[in-house]
């Protein structure tokens, strides 16, 4: 995966070519004041920070136009009903995750897979999948098709953790100690690469984890370091060993496609160019959260840091290369070009 001369001006630029490679025509909002509603599955914890941000650039933008509120936690709408609700005006902008919605969004669902082409270590990684990511995707008439059929208009996708660890209620290291957990996944991909190395998949979105971890219904939880601290789990559940499973590349941040068509020229403008900034601080975060969790507050959390057995990694290649080998094979009819979809993520 390579980064084809990414800059955030180019990710920019691909947000306007996008959309305009998407609509049609737009209709001038009449409201003087609009107010978009967000809407989120994951606590204030996790995504506040890029979101509360994204609001008032868009409030400073539109010149007090547009305000945003703010729905956290799936008080709104849940991590499994988000596009469709979005798309039917329960709510105006959010995040979306094609891997709960596989049979609505078969190539972004199919692109999960190609995480594991992430291939420098952290923090490069991160940097390196972010790049490829958005470049792959906004470049993709296939894939934009595919969200409009959804009444969606992609504002930004992002890829902000390169690798899923496992944070456990006991020391897992081995393929002998993992065998038989329950472990918390977030969609058939993970569910998959869980198996290989013998554990139990339960599909959980995020905002059940720390219930889930709390309670006992799992024993471990597949998921990157930021949603750790931000969902709390590291209170109740404290052994972690970084196993690298494939990360999570199915992060969309959308907008209604109805709203965005109410919006005027300028409107649009001031959403786009605020998504870059959703963009960036999302990936800040990610920086940040990696780091708080690797320092003294992981101590204060009584964390336990493992390092896990070499055949472990080794189990979870293979399941990666597995499922990437398969990948041309298994790619959904709705899109064209396999070969220069691969391209964009340099897979040779």
């Amino acid at each position: 995966m390579a980064n084809h001369g990414f800059t955030l001006q180019s990710v920019r630029n691909s947000l306007l070519a996008s959309v305009a490679m998407t609509l049609i025509s737009v209709s001038p909002s009449l409201a003087d004041d609009i107010t978009l509603r967000f809407t989120s599955f994951e606590p204030e914890g996790i995504t506040g920070f890029p979101a509360n941000r994204f609001g008032d650039e868009i409030t400073e933008r539109s010149n007090g136009e547009i305000k945003m509120e703010y729905y956290w936690a799936g008080s709104l709408l849940p991590a499994a009903e988000m596009a469709s609700g979005i798309a039917s005006g329960v709510a105006d902008i959010g995040m979306i995750l094609p891997p709960y919605n596989p049979s609505e969004f078969p190539i972004a669902n199919w692109a999960t897979a190609l995480g594991a082409l992430v291939d420098t270590p952290y923090p490069y990684s991160t940097l390196q999948g972010a790049a490829a990511n958005a470049e792959a995707l906004l470049a993709n008439k296939d894939v934009l098709a595919e969200f409009e059929r959804q009444g969606l208009v992609i504002l930004t996708p992002l890829f902000a953790y390169p690798n899923y660890d496992l944070l456990c209620a006991m020391p897992v290291t081995t393929l002998e100690e993992a065998k038989g957990k329950r472990v918390r996944v977030g969609g058939n991909l993970w569910a998959g690469q869980a198996q290989a190395v013998g554990m139990e998949p339960v599909a959980l979105p995020g905002s059940d984890v720390y219930q889930a971890a709390q309670r006992g219904v799992v024993d471990c939880v597949m998921q990157y370091p930021a949603g750790f601290v931000g969902n709390s789990v590291w209170d109740v559940i404290k052994d972690y060993t970084p196993v690298q499973f494939t990360g999570w590349n199915a992060m969309y941040l959308v907008m209604g496609r109805d709203k965005w068509l109410s919006l005027t020229e300028s409107q649009q403008k001031a959403v786009l160019d605020s998504a870059v900034t959703y963009f960036v601080l999302t990936h800040k975060k990610s920086l940040k959260d990696y780091a708080v969790f690797a320092g003294p507050e992981a101590d204060t959390h009584g964390v336990v840091f493992h390092t896990p057995d070499p055949a472990f990694f080794d189990a979870i290649k293979a399941a990666q290369a597995a499922s990437l080998s398969n990948a041309v094979a298994n790619a959904p009819d709705t899109l064209a070009d396999v070969a220069e979809y691969y391209w964009k993520n340099d897979l040779r």
